[in-house]
């Protein structure tokens, strides 16, 4: 399996925890223990909002077909079910009865921002530098060679699976909990 992510959103999450933590050692050395652990319920609602933004979502490819995880639903796509995957901006895939399932975390390549015709996308066909080699980013390229080793003529009952992420919701409910608390109880005392 190889997973793709966009490296820019990794870095952006990384920073935030940077921060978060450098913000906690602050309050820490200061000696202010009870600023830092009143903060705790806040941050970490804050990391993980961060981590679900950010750094979950990818595009998973596979023999079987390519996994969609976006921030909280993962889509499941079977290769035959794959009509067209367009490579702009962010990774569409289209699937074989219309249906467009775009990736929040796929990384695009510096070039697609100034990709505007529909020579990006495979069904058009695949833009070739002289070398022969397929142009793009690296990610781009192996969606396409994934798709090209392993796209089968569609089976029969051979759809699209959306999965939502149920412990995401419950992890987010919990960590709502502590902020929400904190401030019921301050209003309160």
């Amino acid at each position: 399996m190889t997973v793709l992510r966009s490296p820019a959103s990794v870095a952006v999450f990384a920073a935030l925890v940077v921060l978060c933590a450098a913000l906690l050692a602050d309050a820490a050395v200061r000696g202010r223990w009870d600023t830092a652990l009143a903060a705790v319920p806040a941050v970490a609602l804050i990391v993980w909002g961060a981590w679900l933004v950010f750094a979950r979502p990818c595009l998973e490819l596979n023999h079987h077909g390519l996994s969609i995880v976006n921030v909280l639903s993962t889509t499941e796509v079977p290769w035959g079910e794959v009509d067209d995957i367009v490579l702009r901006h962010q990774v569409v895939v289209v699937t074989r009865s219309g249906k467009r399932l775009v990736c929040w975390g796929a990384p695009s390549s510096t070039r697609s921002a100034l990709a505007t015709s529909p020579a990006t996308s495979r069904a058009a066909g695949q833009i070739r530098e002289s070398s022969g080699r397929i142009s793009g980013s690296a990610a781009h390229r192996a969606i396409r060679g994934f798709w090209d080793r392993h796209e089968a003529p569609q089976r029969a009952g051979e759809r699209f699976v959306r999965r939502w992420h149920r412990r995401s919701f419950l992890v987010g409910a919990v960590l709502v909990l502590g902020p929400t608390s904190q401030l019921a109880w301050s209003v309160l005392a």
